[in-house]
């Protein structure tokens, strides 16, 4: 992945982590948790709007951890790159 093709927002990046099985933590005011439990990832993300437009880095971020962990492979994990939101069966 050379460049990120399209604007993933806040909502559908957050249920795509639910779909993977992440579990939404308690939220502080300038921080969202979001924690799996096998193989044990945590991700912060910062507070935000749902309709928010997810920043580039902290995308990345995301993506690293999910292939790093065997998550989802990086193909499915793309789509949600380019505007589709693939489930967590297309590991």
């Amino acid at each position: 992945m050379n460049s990120i093709p399209g604007t993933v927002t806040y909502a559908a990046l957050e249920r795509f982590l639910l779909q993977l099985g992440f579990v939404e933590g308690p939220s502080k005011r300038n921080y969202e948790l979001f924690t799996h439990p096998s193989p044990h990832v945590l991700i912060v993300l910062p507070s935000h709007h749902a309709p928010d437009p997810v920043d580039d880095a902290h995308l990345l971020a995301v993506r690293k951890h999910v292939l790093e962990n065997g998550l989802l492979d990086e193909a499915a994990f793309d789509a949600l790159l380019r505007g589709s939101e693939p489930t967590a069966a297309a590991q």
